[in-house]
């Protein structure tokens, strides 16, 4: 018995910039990213409106659909070892512009400032960005 073709859901919606243009803008904005890390311009990325390229998910936004991805885009992003790379990466600064070392086992250890600190009492995630990193 034969199995049926898997179809995995797309976005089909004509604001849609596409996978290549999503993956460009991507890459320019964990550039910035890794700028703003460089020079200790952690603000930068509490000022910064880039959730959309930065980490992309299956929800629409203030783009509408533009940036949306669903099975058959993130299939396609995670074929690509060199967006899941610079993902990771990204996810990696925006976790240690709030304050947080994603790589660091021990509850509560501040990456920045090198010092223990009230994980509740660091600077609020307001935008949900660091979530919606992560679940891609």
């Amino acid at each position: 018995m034969a199995v049926p073709p898997v179809t995995l859901r797309a976005n089909t919606d004509p604001s849609f910039v596409g996978v290549a243009a999503l993956t460009a803008r991507h890459a320019a904005q964990i550039a910035d990213f890794e700028a703003w890390a460089a020079a200790g311009q952690w603000s930068q990325f509490h000022h910064g409106h880039y959730d959309w390229w930065a980490y992309p998910i299956m929800r629409s936004s203030a783009y509408g659909q533009a940036y949306t991805v669903y099975e058959a885009e993130i299939a396609q992003l995670n074929a690509d070892p060199q967006f899941v790379e610079r993902h990771r990466r990204g996810i990696q600064l925006g976790a240690l512009a709030w304050g947080w070392d994603v790589h660091d086992r021990r509850s509560g250890r501040c990456a920045r400032a090198g010092t223990s600190v009230d994980p509740l009492a660091g600077t609020p995630v307001q935008d949900g960005a660091l979530g919606a990193g992560i679940r891609l």
